[in-house]
């Protein structure tokens, strides 16, 4: 049984080995565990006969000098940039750019739009760096603060209060992850306690959203485009939260089945996307009495579209879709090798997310990698006509979603360079 007292000299030696690390976040983390090697080696020599001192010395002395040890861990515990990630996010941010300017040049756009648009996207990069630089720990201090100011902020969007641009849209981007955050404190309890926080933090943010959307857009006109842009953003959201309780159940929030809970999770969200297929075959169906149907002109872009450069000229067609129109200009070829791109970066950033040992680290990052799938996959689909006309911005493809893409990016970033360091126990809730 270990001797709960700590000599002095076990702490002048792990302050000593600490000082020598320069990366200030992990001092507090090896302290711990150099700390508790040298009980657990101390112990183990009372166990064996010496006496309290003795062991507590030759403990001390198996470790070895603590300057030279310090030295060493110093040079394993060092922040380090995922510089990848970044430049990554920039050759994307740049690409997108430049795919913009080649088709605003087909004449749906106007040239004067470019300049600003550029600018736009280079500030939003900006903006997404100090979540490079602040340490991820310090959001799940404040998860009750998180999770209330944006439902403050989409209740006062609803109410006609823009606090800043696409309110809405950015915090129904967030909520799911300040919802995670709030679990991670509330972990443990069972099945019953799963079944509870689905209701908590999946079904009445879904109600609340989708009511929200109802009554900020329907109160003006039955405009088709309101309509999709009520269901895009509804659908993401929805598909964002079902994705978080997933990934909480995956990395052992609950303490349950795995199998069983994300069965619960799988059969409502097979009929939820069985009745927004119906849904948006409905609102096509309006489309078509309207005389326009965007997917039906989406398709025959499609049809005319060649392997290689532009397609075939299409008489009196034109759809919004910007990835749809990029394969029509620049054919199948080139988007299927900017796909594989696109679907390399994300299995590098799955890769990097797994990796992660703590357990917020590794459900946060799995957070931002899901919300940068969810609507980069249903885009795509959307795009090549296979699924409803409801999805058709991409992160990255809009000043909405580069946005957003920037801070999710940047802030998995600072995962990925802090990760290491971050052990669960430490991390307390103060708000």
């Amino acid at each position: 049984m270990r001797i709960v007292n700590k000599p002095d000299r076990i702490t002048n030696y792990v302050d000593t080995v600490c000082g020598q690390i320069r990366w200030k976040k992990a001092r507090p983390v090896v302290g711990d565990e150099l700390e508790t090697h040298i009980l657990d080696q101390r112990d183990a020599f009372i166990r064996g006969g010496k006496d309290v001192d003795t062991a507590t010395t030759d403990a001390i002395a198996e470790m070895g000098d603590a300057v030279t040890v310090g030295t060493m861990l110093d040079r394993s515990y060092r922040p380090h940039l995922d510089w990848k990630i970044l430049g990554c996010m920039l050759a994307i941010v740049l690409c997108s750019c430049l795919l913009s300017a080649l088709l605003w040049r087909s004449g749906y756009y106007y040239t004067d739009m470019i300049a600003p648009y550029f600018g736009m996207v280079g500030f939003y990069v900006a903006l997404a760096l100090p979540f490079c630089l602040i340490y991820f720990t310090y959001y799940a201090k404040i998860p009750r603060i998180l999770f209330f100011a944006l439902a403050a902020c989409l209740a006062l969007s609803g109410a006609g209060v823009m606090i800043f641009w696409r309110t809405e849209a950015l915090a129904m981007a967030f909520l799911p992850f300040a919802s995670l955050l709030m679990l991670f404190h509330m972990r443990g309890g069972g099945y019953r306690k799963f079944l509870r926080c689905c209701l908590l933090f999946v079904v009445l943010p879904c109600v609340g959203c989708f009511l929200f959307l109802y009554f900020r857009y329907y109160g003006y006109a039955y405009d088709s485009w309101r309509i999709w842009a009520v269901t895009e953003n509804f659908i993401v959201f929805v598909l964002s939260s079902i994705a978080m309780m997933t990934i909480c159940v995956c990395c052992g929030f609950f303490g349950v089945n795995r199998r069983k809970a994300l069965l619960t999770l799988i059969i409502p969200t097979a009929v939820f996307m069985a009745l927004f297929l119906v849904y948006s075959n409905l609102v096509q169906q309006y489309d078509s009495t309207q005389g326009y149907s965007p997917m039906d002109s989406a398709r025959e872009m499609l049809r005319n579209t060649v392997w290689l450069g532009q397609g075939n000229e299409v008489a009196d067609s034109f759809t919004e879709n910007d990835v749809t129109r990029l394969i029509y200009r620049v054919g199948w070829l080139p988007f299927f090798a900017m796909l594989a791109a696109v679907a390399g970066f994300y299995a590098y950033l799955l890769k990097q997310c797994i990796r992660q040992r703590s357990m917020l680290g590794r459900s946060l990052s799995l957070m931002g990698w899901a919300t940068l799938l969810i609507p980069t996959a249903l885009g795509v689909l959307n795009a090549v006509g296979l699924m409803p006309n409801a999805f058709d911005v991409i992160p990255f493809f809009s000043t909405d979603t580069s946005l957003y893409a920037c801070i999710v990016l940047g802030l998995m970033c600072n995962i990925f360079r802090n990760g290491e360091i971050v052990r669960d126990y430490r991390i307390k809730a103060v708000a």
